[in-house]
């Protein structure tokens, strides 16, 4: 097959009705879409079997637990590449919805363009009403290997751009890479783990941002701020980005991005909240990305704290002041 579409969802089937929906009338056809359902309840499951019995494209594979995004994408690599071992993987959240052109723009780009790893589209905020140019991330010359937007603002973005890394928002990924950069990371969990391909994948291929193809995406920080209940995300992005550091990089560099990242977490000027209500939750969120810190530093991997134990230890807190670990 030329292109198999990639997504992974969790209780999430009528946001993802939007996405397949934009991938089903791409101008250039998607040969089939595999959804890879992270153990969701059955009101959701039952959603994703009626959106397969309505269209021969799209396959599902169907989790036992939930191994969030970094174990879903592995698993929807490995599945699509064993079952139709496509030209092209085409990956994207369930939240976000490529424009119609969006594969016919990208694939016109794969004749002109030379040892492609992938082919990045520009990523559209349909919240916040601007680009997330934070997803398109170029390395930093400096003494740490650190990644930083390509562009403050979308007009300074030439048609295509070199990129070090990019989010999982309708990414396209060559079979040659894939073959030799292998999966994605599935003990991340989640946070970082596209990061951490997509880098893998640039260190042997071009990575391009190509200007004139554009997904839409939700925005979760929406004003500037994330919702205590996202917190817990904060653990995984902490300790993978510690990982990343120990994963691609070496020398003086590896140590000098490790204790950039534990001084930026001890600042914490970057988690502070206008809102008083959050302000009185901070220590939990402190002890949330210190842990993950901590974690980072001892190689600890997998899912180590799930949403569901966060909102309990959320719920103590906001009612006694007392973090239960």
């Amino acid at each position: 097959m030329e292109t198999v579409a990639l997504t992974v969802t969790y209780n999430s089937s009528l946001l993802l009705k939007k996405t397949l929906d934009a991938l089903l009338l791409q101008t250039h056809s998607v040969d089939k879409i595999v959804i890879v359902d992270n153990a969701s309840n059955d009101e959701n499951r039952n959603r994703l079997k009626e959106y397969k019995e309505a269209s021969d494209k799209i396959d599902i594979l169907w989790l036992e637990n939930n191994e969030g995004g970094a174990g879903g994408f592995y698993a929807a690599m490995k599945y699509a590449k064993e079952q139709y071992n496509p030209q092209w993987f085409w990956l994207m959240d369930d939240d976000a919805y490529p424009s119609e052109n969006c594969l016919s723009v990208l694939m016109s780009y794969t004749e002109k363009l030379s040892n492609i790893g992938f082919l990045a589209p520009i990523i559209w905020g349909i919240d916040n009403k601007k680009h997330q140019l934070y997803h398109h991330k170029k390395m930093e010359n400096g003494l740490i290997c650190k990644l930083k937007p390509i562009a403050e603002s979308y007009d300074k973005i030439s048609e295509i751009e070199l990129l070090d890394a990019n989010a999982f928002v309708g990414l396209l990924i060559s079979a040659e890479a894939v073959s030799k950069s292998g999966y994605p990371r599935p003990e991340l969990f989640i946070e970082g783990d596209d990061t951490d391909y997509t880098f893998r994948i640039s260190r042997q291929f071009y990575g391009y941002l190509i200007r004139d193809a554009q997904m839409n995406h939700r925005d979760i920080i929406i004003n500037g701020e994330l919702n205590p209940k996202g917190w817990w995300k904060d653990y995984y992005w902490y300790r993978n980005t510690m990982l990343f550091q120990k994963h691609n990089v070496v020398g003086i560099k590896r140590f000098a991005g490790i204790l950039y990242v534990i001084i930026w977490g001890l600042k914490s000027k970057h988690l502070m909240h206008n809102d008083d209500r959050y302000q009185k939750l901070m220590p939990l969120r402190w002890y949330v990305m210190k842990k993950g810190i901590i974690d980072g530093l001892r190689n600890i991997a997998g899912k180590q704290l799930s949403p569901q134990d966060y909102f309990a230890m959320l719920d103590q807190f906001s009612k006694t002041g007392i973090i239960k670990k």
